[in-house]
């Protein structure tokens, strides 16, 4: 599947130079002339060799074709990440640098879709928007009705932090995208 430079996301695993590459950080860039380009860091799955590479923003990419597999997130080791087929009881393990930003949004007992490629598990899949519950934000404060004024929430996945809303409180259900970390709604009060 070809996606629009533009569109690159850290987690993103891409096909070129004969290679499988997995993005690391993104930077759009839009120099005083000339035209705006997609600065990739990127890392090589096969060899572990990390370059940066620019896309003109009009350019396609290649998304590599991974093979998925719905496994259950079991806990964090170290720098390793354990993951739990529950059919077969296997377990795999995925380290930071396979996970990249993915990782601060896994929750135990949470299922997921790990991608394999050639047989071997490179990464996973997140869905794209999560309900967290938020288990600590400041109280708004009476009066403050200023419009897109956020306040920091910690949600519970860790210590992930996303901006909401003032009207949101300690306890609510939030929908939360996961490709960028912002709020979308509040699904329910406290």
């Amino acid at each position: 599947m070809l996606i629009q430079a533009t569109s690159i996301r850290s987690g993103n695993k891409l096909e070129f130079d004969d290679d499988i590459w997995v993005v690391h950080s993104f930077q759009h860039r839009t120099p005083g002339k000339g035209q705006a380009c997609m600065q990739v860091k990127v890392r090589s799955l096969t060899s572990g060799s990390s370059k940066e590479v620019r896309f003109n923003s009009n350019e396609r990419v290649q998304v590599a074709q991974l093979e998925e597999k719905t496994m259950i997130y079991s806990y964090h080791d170290g720098d390793n990440y354990v993951f739990m087929d529950a059919e077969t009881y296997e377990q795999i393990s995925l380290t930071d640098d396979d996970l990249s930003d993915s990782a601060k949004w896994l929750m135990d007992d949470m299922e997921i879709k790990v991608q394999y490629y050639k047989g071997k598990p490179v990464g996973i899949s997140l869905p794209n928007f999560l309900e967290l519950k938020v288990t600590y934000t400041e109280p708004a404060v009476r009066g403050d009705t200023a419009t897109n004024v956020t306040k920091a929430a910690q949600v519970d996945c860790g210590e992930q932090e996303v901006q909401v809303p003032l009207f949101i409180n300690t306890g609510d259900m939030i929908k939360v995208d996961t490709r960028d970390g912002s709020y979308v709604e509040r699904i329910s009060k406290a």
